[in-house]
């Protein structure tokens, strides 16, 4: 006969279930077996014809680590094990997302050109590098869900302060991951906040990444972040809304962007056209191919707002500021 292993996975501060956590055991004073599962989404997990007798349980912990403990098998019975987490261990989020070091390319669907980096540790909290200033803060997860806390920063001024104040809001508001791509993942929240996250590369506008300094406090001492209500004014990225399109310079740029759905799925034949401009622009309306992409060329510098109609009649809308001679990212999310 045989028994049953089972339990669930969850985090101890909320008891909420954990997905995605490996659960092994190996036995003990016989000759060596091992079975393995995973927590499912309820963070539940279950070995079924277990030979009766005492094994090693072993799981991930924060930090890269593994716990282990003994359990007893018993002839037809099931012995039920409770595992609690001090936060979200490193086997619950995609590897890929933990070895990169990820820049923001876009918040709320316009392109960010303010440099803010992102790096996800092991330990369960993330560090980067905002705008202005570093910041840290607690990540808690059953992946896809992504929920941060505890945001603090260093308190350096400079002129970006209104674009980092967004990218402060933007993450303190999130609460799931969806990948988009192998090397592009998106952060969405309520009331249509987003991040576009891509890989930090060190091409020719990118300076080296200091990884010693991310985290590490600059003078001027750390302050817990507090999200502010933006004025009426200026728009998600602090850039003056009521500013008169003559003051934008001269020449043309480009956009390159992506529809999806609310579930980041690729929107293909989506027609883009451009609602508001800086200047008069022709009537037309280029369609998303398979994987959702699109792309406008020639475009006057400035302020534009495209909206993009999938085959049914859904529509989605974002702003995107053009720079001359500058190709820019766009991101429309049909609701």
């Amino acid at each position: 006969m045989t028994g049953i292993l089972s339990g669930t996975v969850v985090q101890r501060a909320s008891l909420e279930p954990l997905a995605g956590v490996e659960i092994r055991i190996r036995s003990v004073g016989r000759r060596s077996q091992e079975r393995r599962t995973s927590s499912d989404a309820n963070g539940s997990f279950l070995l079924g014809d277990v030979p009766p007798g005492d094994w090693i349980v072993e799981y991930p912990i924060p930090g890269g680590d593994h716990r282990t403990l003994r359990a007893t098998v018993l002839d037809g019975a099931n012995t039920v094990l409770d595992i609690e987490l001090d936060t979200v261990p490193a086997s619950s989020i995609p590897k890929s997302i933990l070895k990169l070091t990820w820049r923001v390319a876009a918040i709320n669907s316009v392109a960010f050109p303010q440099r803010s980096v992102l790096h996800f540790g092991k330990d369960g909290r993330v560090e980067g590098d905002g705008p202005c200033n570093i910041f840290s803060a607690q990540f808690a997860a059953h992946w896809p869900d992504l929920e941060f806390k505890g945001l603090t920063a260093t308190e350096v001024a400079c002129d970006d302060a209104a674009a980092e104040g967004a990218f402060f809001s933007a993450l303190s508001r999130v609460d799931r991951a969806v990948f988009l791509s192998e090397r592009e993942f998106l952060l969405t929240g309520p009331d249509s906040v987003s991040l576009r996250l891509i890989p930090l590369e060190n091409g020719p506008g990118d300076a080296e990444p200091d990884t010693q300094a991310v985290g590490r406090p600059r003078t001027g001492g750390v302050r817990s972040v507090q999200v502010q209500k933006e004025e009426d004014s200026t728009d998600e990225l602090g850039n003056d809304s009521s500013t008169n399109s003559d003051s934008y310079d001269t020449g043309s740029g480009e956009v390159t962007g992506k529809v999806v759905d609310k579930q980041a799925r690729a929107v293909p034949d989506a027609a883009v056209t451009v609602l508001e401009s800086p200047g008069s622009f022709p009537d037309i309306a280029p369609l998303t191919s398979s994987d959702g992409s699109f792309r406008l060329g020639g475009l006057p510098a400035g302020r534009y707002v495209l909206q993009a109609n999938d085959p049914s009649g859904k529509a989605g809308s974002a702003a995107v500021l053009v720079e001359a001679g500058r190709l820019c990212d766009c991101l429309i999310v049909i609701s």
